[in-house]
């Protein structure tokens, strides 16, 4: 069962994944917000969670202090699944005067990314391990617009695939493997 891991909604069990979804383990999710931490780019942050599956990455933010976050996934049983998670999450948050605004947008990747806001400052990126490298590489690019100066990328990938060109519009800051899991943290440059 994944849960919210810490924060002001810590130990709240999520709903688990629609048949579409193939959700972030709880050991990976409390090392990557460790790290995310120590990086100090939670608090206040802004952030988009593109394919957010069950929306565990996002979810965890808010209850961490983000500012706000925006949940994104097309595949509708998922979609549904975002939205009993983001009742479970608001409801503790709003309890414990935590001021986060959380929306979920169902569309999908390349239509959000073309007409979505910006100012984002976090993103998480955990596509299906099949979605093709290229169509990762057009997404960051897209990305790039609707980002803050120093946004920062959470990237999650097979270990099996080929790792993606970040070209030269990202600087990786760590790379971490977790057996059939690999995660990618990229900074933007300017």
């Amino acid at each position: 069962m994944t849960r919210i891991i810490s924060g002001l909604a810590g130990s709240i069990p999520l709903k688990g994944p629609a048949r579409a979804t193939r959700p972030t383990s709880d050991r990976v999710k409390e090392s990557l917000f460790s790290t995310l931490e120590s990086l100090n780019v939670i608090q206040g942050a802004s952030v988009l969670d593109l394919f957010a599956g069950t929306g565990a990455l996002g979810l965890e933010a808010a209850s961490r202090g983000a500012s706000s976050i925006t949940l994104v996934e097309s595949d509708k049983q998922a979609a549904q699944v975002c939205r009993e998670n983001l009742e479970k999450v608001s409801t503790a948050i709003q309890k414990s005067d935590g001021n986060c605004q959380i929306s979920l947008a169902p569309v999908v990747a390349g239509k959000f990314l073309d007409k979505g806001p910006g100012g984002f400052d976090l993103v998480f990126l955990d596509p299906p391990y099949d979605y093709p490298n290229q169509s990762l590489g057009i997404d960051l690019r897209k990305l790039l617009a609707s980002t803050t100066q120093d946004a920062v990328f959470v990237i999650e990938r097979s270990s099996k695939s080929a790792a993606p060109d970040f070209e030269a519009n990202f600087v990786q800051i760590q790379f971490k493997n977790y057996g059939d899991t690999v995660i990618h943290i990229l900074r933007k440059l300017d």
